[in-house]
């Protein structure tokens, strides 16, 4: 499993149970028969006297009426469930019901149509982002960039960070499955909405919209937009009084230094000089 975890003992005759979700493991996308086997050494060695234990079942799985889908999701919304739970909600079936819950900026919701590996899914994405009060646009848009065709997917870009997880195989499976080029002008169209905002994030996540599928057309909107963020940065940092305070102990700095006594010109600096002109 990885990541962080317990011990403790397991006493001759007993058993110890931890509840997984299997689709956390396994990913279903049709109705039919599916055999699930799951093994583990548990730091044994296997022989072929003593073969590792496996345990296997099979399922059934059908595809839920319309009925059942909304009341599988309202069932959802009465308890007290987790996003991972909407998370599995990876049946078409759900979109529409779901969109509905999302235009109001429901997280679980959003998490649902994540989920969803259809263009249809990536087209309500798209048209949502479009819709929504601006302070759930955000959350949108970022749902929508886990299926865009990143290029660093494709070796065309070098990784970003090395402290950034950017899950490239789960991403390019669900890139190829729900994206499609008609969608690119209206999602190009979120980009350089977000790139005149005044939020940090939906700047970044526009500017990784074009990363992904900008065309040459998109180049002034770019550089218009990387010039006010550089203009604004100048003068945030004057207004907060790094720049200002740098300049003026360059000043002071400069204006202590001993005149040059070389041929060369001075520097403009010396007071003794600008006295002199």
């Amino acid at each position: 499993m990885g990541g962080l975890g317990t011990e403790g003992p397991l006493h001759p005759g007993k058993k110890e149970c931890l509840e997984v979700s299997l689709l956390a493991y396994c990913r279903f996308d049709k109705p039919g028969k599916y055999t699930v086997r799951i093994s583990h050494d548990f730091g044994w060695h296997a022989t072929d006297e003593r073969p590792l234990p496996v345990a296997e079942y099979v399922l059934h799985l059908v595809r839920p009426t319309a009925e059942q889908a909304q009341k599988r999701i309202d069932d959802l919304f009465a308890g007290d469930k987790s996003v991972p739970d909407f998370y599995y909600l990876r049946d078409p079936i759900y979109l529409p019901i779901l969109v509905k819950r999302a235009e109001n900026g429901d997280a679980q919701a959003l998490a649902g149509i994540g989920s969803i590996a259809t263009p249809e899914a990536t087209q309500a994405l798209v048209r949502l982002a479009g819709q929504v009060p601006e302070k759930y646009m955000l959350g949108v848009i970022q749902t929508l960039n886990e299926r865009l065709p990143d290029p660093q997917s494709d070796g065309k870009l070098p990784g970003r960070s090395i402290f950034l997880n950017d899950r490239l195989e789960s991403r390019r499976w669900l890139s190829a499955q729900s994206w499609r080029a008609d969608l690119a002008p209206a999602t190009r169209a979120l980009a350089q909405k977000l790139l005149i905002s005044k939020n940090t994030e939906n700047f970044k996540a526009g500017a990784f919209i074009l990363e992904c599928i900008g065309q040459k057309e998109d180049l002034p909107a770019l550089v218009a937009a990387l010039d006010h963020a550089v203009a604004a940065s100048s003068k945030a940092l004057w207004k907060r009084g790094s720049i200002r305070g740098h300049a003026a102990r360059a000043r002071s700095w400069s204006e202590r230094q001993p005149c040059s006594t070389s041929a060369s010109r001075p520097r403009p600096s010396c007071r003794a000089h600008r006295a002199k002109r």
